[in-house]
């Protein structure tokens, strides 16, 4: 009996009371082009005109016999673009397509791109206030604006189904969680709960008024009251010339209030509504008011029997009850609870879907050398030569360096002089080529503390192999790259090389790891079915994937990739430069004779003792290097005179 439901009177006397976060996720159609707002009015009884960037409009779309096809909130951004929330948007969506014509609009479904939370109730300005990072406070009813919360951007609506004073979020649903759970924590001085029952769609709108399919299935907007909703003057719209003839003879039905005589029954949906023995109408929404004490609900009956005051009888399961009819407010009928001020909005250009994703787009994407790092004779680091060798890949053309990788190798450089490292790096690129970092240990205490120097010298990517010594599983790897990707300033790059390292990531694992806010992308040293692999299953994020397999650079751009960070980047960055622009030109001829030049240098620096080889190859290009760290080899006069003849036979040096 929903009168006795504790679970339900405790929530709908939260919201009404005090504030209320829940799910209201619809379907969200995104409508752009140059002809979306004649598109859109065409379709609706309101009239968009009137609306603007901004405001909100709620109005409903018609069948050609002014019956209901659905009812929507539509969100202007712009003239040219629209969002349109929905309950029915897979039926929305095939409305729209049978009557787009030649007009230019396009439409796009964000529903499961895009959340919607709703916080309801008096004390829900104040909430929101003291997390929201613009003044709100003086948003009007059906207004809206770009805003954020807990660091992540948000669409704010002030917009609700409660009748309350409310506001509605917008925001990418893989980090919806994370505001939720601050909204809750940061809401505890009033008392804010996440709503679990159904009162956001029974109890609340009902008191209010508020219609739903399963008011106006089957009718016009005349018989659902909804006449001030209807703009007769603004031009055609589909449905019109019914709804004028309905008009004129006036509706044979309307829908109508009414209170229950005995508020212990529950009314069931559909019950026959009489007036002595005629059967004149229906029950389309039954439920108690725990504001107003009574058992309340809408009839659809006959016009002439549409009075307040009509004594009627509802027959719910073989039970008679009494009701009368009234009018549909049954609460706040003043609307004193949503009144605010209004206020001029600008939004941002482009992508909305963009926008609440933090304005991610690929950043991590094109050729990285990974360069050797520099040393003296005493093997201490050379600050001289690892600048000029920076110097040098900015003038190359590339679009980033690795440093302090495995070929620059890490594991023989402590903590102190990979931070040098990465500061000498920074400071000889000055801006004009990105740094990449490898910031990876077998400890998240000391990859943090790599991370966190990374953040402040202003490194670009940390990229950041699983921990490996000891191995761990796919599990606890997911969580490391997560914990990291809160922690780290720069982007995240999974440094995925199970050959080196022993643990190999599954597909899925960085499928869900691609969701993550500030993990950029993902360099791949494995084969190329790896790789493709990776390539699918993060389309359409704003995640790199680069392969760290040079002989697989050619390979994994034609299945999508996004670019190659390897040593021939550094060892011949002309070359690999060369094959990245002629394949994104269609120039496949010259991007394959690039690819065999490739195949040919690294047979010769990975048929040798590496890194020495990579030295040695930079040496030759007049790079100092030094020999490898101890007891790593250095490069024999054999290897060098091979390595001297592949680089000219190449184009790498002069013959």
């Amino acid at each position: 009996m929903k009168k006795y439901d504790a679970a339900r009177c405790r929530e709908h006397m939260l919201i009404r009371n005090r504030v209320g976060i829940a799910d209201f996720t619809m379907g969200l159609i995104e409508v752009t082009g140059a002809d979306a707002e004649v598109f859109l009015n065409g379709l609706s009884v309101n009239d968009l005109r009137k609306s603007g960037p901004g405001r909100v409009m709620y109005t409903c779309m018609l069948d050609e016999n002014a019956q209901y096809v659905d009812d929507v909130t539509i969100y202007c951004f712009s003239k040219e673009k629209y969002w349109v929330i929905t309950a029915f948007k897979d039926n929305t969506i095939l409305w729209f397509e049978a009557h787009r014509g030649s007009m230019a609009v396009k439409f796009e479904d964000l529903s499961d791109k895009i959340a919607l939370w709703s916080i309801q109730g008096p004390d829900s300005r104040r909430l929101l206030t003291s997390c929201m990072a613009k003044d709100m406070t003086s948003m009007k009813y059906y207004h809206f604006m770009e805003n954020e919360v807990s660091g992540v951007p948000i669409i704010l609506s002030r917009t609700g189904f409660t009748g309350e004073l409310g506001y509605e979020i917008f925001a990418d649903n893989t980090r919806i969680d994370r505001i939720v759970a601050d909204l809750v924590r940061l809401g505890r001085p009033y008392g804010a709960q996440v709503i679990t029952t159904d009162v956001g769609l029974e109890s609340l709108p009902t008191e209010k008024g508020l219609i739903t399919i399963r008011d106006f299935r089957n009718t016009n907007p005349l018989e659902m009251g909804m006449d001030a909703l209807i703009k007769w003057d603004k031009g055609d719209f589909v449905g019109k010339a019914r709804l004028e003839e309905i008009r004129k003879s006036g509706p044979a039905r309307l829908l109508m209030g009414f209170v229950a005589e005995d508020d212990e029954i529950d009314i069931e949906l559909e019950s026959p509504v009489k007036v002595g023995k005629e059967v004149v109408g229906k029950v389309t929404t039954a439920n108690y008011g725990y504001s107003v004490e009574l058992s309340i609900g809408y009839c659809l009956i006959d016009s002439k029997y549409a009075k307040p005051g009509q004594k009627l009888t509802i027959v719910s399961n073989g039970t008679e009850v009494g009701a009368t009819v009234c009018e549909r407010v049954f609460y706040d009928k003043a609307r004193v609870r949503v009144n605010a001020k209004a206020e001029e909005v600008s939004f941002t250009d482009g992508s909305t879907r963009l926008y609440l994703d933090g304005g991610r787009e690929k950043v991590f994407r094109g050729v990285f050398g990974a360069m050797p790092t520099s040393m003296t004779r005493d093997e201490a680091l050379d600050e001289a030569a690892i600048a000029k060798m920076v110097d040098h890949m900015a003038q190359s053309g590339l679009d980033g360096i690795l440093v302090g990788g495995s070929s620059g190798e890490y594991p023989a450089l402590s903590l102190e002089e990979r931070k040098e490292l990465m500061r000498i790096a920074v400071e000889a690129a000055a801006g004009r080529i990105k740094i990449a970092a490898c910031c990876s240990t077998n400890t998240t205490r000391t990859t943090k503390e790599l991370c966190s120097y990374a953040g402040e010298v202003g490194v670009d990517f940390v990229l950041l192999m699983t921990p490996f010594d000891p191995s761990v599983s796919e599990a606890d790897a997911v969580a490391f790259y997560k914990e990291m990707a809160a922690f780290s300033k720069p982007g995240v790059v999974i440094y995925h090389y199970p050959a080196y390292t022993g643990v190999a990531l599954s597909a899925d694992a960085i499928a869900e790891l691609a969701h993550e806010r500030n993990i950029v992308g993902i360099k791949n040293v494995a084969d190329l079915t790896s790789t493709v692999e990776i390539i699918n299953r993060t389309q359409g994020e704003a995640f790199g994937v680069l392969t760290g397999t040079d002989e697989m650079f050619l390979g994994a751009l034609a299945s999508g990739g996004d670019g190659f960070m390897g040593v021939c980047g550094c060892v011949a960055p002309g070359i690999c430069r060369k094959l990245y622009d002629s394949f994104q030109e269609g120039d496949m001829k010259t991007a394959l004779d690039m690819h065999k030049r490739i195949c040919k240098i690294m047979a010769v620096v990975f048929g040798g003792p590496f890194p020495g080889t990579l030295k040695t190859a930079m040496e030759i290009q007049g790079l100092a290097c030094g020999r490898p760290r101890k007891p790593c080899a250095p490069t024999d006069l054999v290897n060098r005179r091979t390595l001297q003849s592949v680089l000219a036979e190449t184009g790498v040096i002069g013959k």
